[in-house]
């Protein structure tokens, strides 16, 4: 019975998570919708700017506004996920064979994509997201292109493994994008340092002392973040594709 009552309140709370967050997006678009745009906020060419007077990075006029609103730098404040050149918030990638990402639910996607519980993963760079659910077909395709002048068994096996894979796989990979907030990172330079950390079951002191893993242009991820708390993912479902 105990087991049940606990079970309950994480259900409860988790469902109240959802709803908090899910009110802060629409507050956010709301929001969004109210700015007015005025001929200072682009340049000669029509470009949007910074705050700064810089280029921004976001030339989709919703993605500008949303920015620009209040709600949004209440949520983002302190988060050090930003673009080198002009400090602007940096949107990144989420790819998952799921057909539904739920970004505030992390119970559910650690246990589901088997991410050793850290967190929820995002890469600076969409395709990255993408390749890798596809590292069985990139390998297929090496193996592939050496062998276009040969018309063999190991070529024909290549060619209906390819056909095969794109066709079971290729329209489930589904990628989001989102604004991450991370305050307090644990920087580290490779991917492999994360595998390092994890086997070495230095994983729980780190969820203890950070809310977040910054990975800097790691070979296999570009810029890779990993967000400790569902409440730190803004996912925008109707602007954010």
């Amino acid at each position: 019975m105990e087991k049940l009552q606990t079970d309950s309140a994480k259900t409860e709370s988790s469902s109240q998570e959802r709803e908090n967050t899910q009110s802060s997006s629409f507050k956010i678009l709301e929001d969004a919708n109210l700015i007015k745009i005025t001929k200072r906020n682009k340049d000669t060419e029509g470009n949007f700017l910074t705050e700064n007077g810089s280029i921004s990075h976001y030339q989709n006029e919703l993605y500008w506004k949303i920015l620009k609103t209040d709600s949004f730098k209440k949520w983002f404040e302190g988060s050090v996920v930003l673009y080198e050149d002009n400090h602007e918030p940096k949107t990144v990638f989420h790819s998952t064979l799921k057909k539904l990402f739920d970004g505030l639910n992390l119970k559910l996607n650690t246990e589901s994509e088997g991410w050793c519980n850290l967190g929820i993963y995002f890469s600076s760079d969409r395709d990255s997201t993408i390749d890798y659910y596809n590292n069985e077909y990139k390998d297929s395709l090496d193996r592939f292109k050496g062998l276009l002048s040969q018309d063999n068994d190991e070529y024909n096996q290549i060619l209906s493994d390819k056909n095969n894979y794109l066709k079971e796989n290729e329209k489930q990979v589904k990628t989001f994008r989102a604004f991450i907030k991370i305050k307090k990172p644990l920087l580290l330079e490779k991917h492999e340092e994360l595998v390092r950390l994890w086997m070495s079951g230095g994983a729980k002191d780190v969820l203890a002392q950070y809310d977040g893993i910054i990975i800097r242009q790691d070979s296999d991820f570009s810029d890779q973040f990993i967000v400790f708390d569902p409440k730190n993912i803004l996912l925008v479902p109707s602007v954010l594709k």
